[in-house]
């Protein structure tokens, strides 16, 4: 299990990291994965799966980009440059899902 900062872009979930990542080439060669969305405390919810995987060159480090403003507010923090200023290839995992299974305990969670 690993877990990555992610982005939803309509029906699919776009993440980044470097093409050196041993995830990277366990993607490629497997061609699909399983993951969750989830929050850690309560109430529990979200939503896990199964989906296919493309993995492509972030060009200009877009999707980078998107997660840096999701995660960090912006790309101009120390951290933020620090990756953008890497200069090893970053790459875009792409995960079209295939199945979803979602769970919900919110409303029976109310006190929590």
């Amino acid at each position: 299990m690993l877990s990555l900062w992610f982005v939803r872009s309509d029906d699919v979930l776009l993440c980044a990291t470097q093409r050196s990542a041993s995830v990277v080439q366990a993607l490629e060669a497997a061609g699909r994965c399983a993951f969750e969305v989830a929050g850690e405390g309560m109430p529990y919810h979200g939503v896990r799966g199964r989906a296919e995987v493309t993995v492509t060159p972030d060009e200009g480090l877009e999707t980078l980009r998107l997660l840096l403003r999701r995660y960090l507010g912006g790309t101009d923090g120390g951290f933020a440059r620090r990756l953008l200023a890497r200069t090893s290839p970053e790459v875009v995992l792409r995960l079209d899902p295939v199945e979803l299974f979602s769970w919900d305990y919110r409303t029976r969670m109310t006190d929590a």
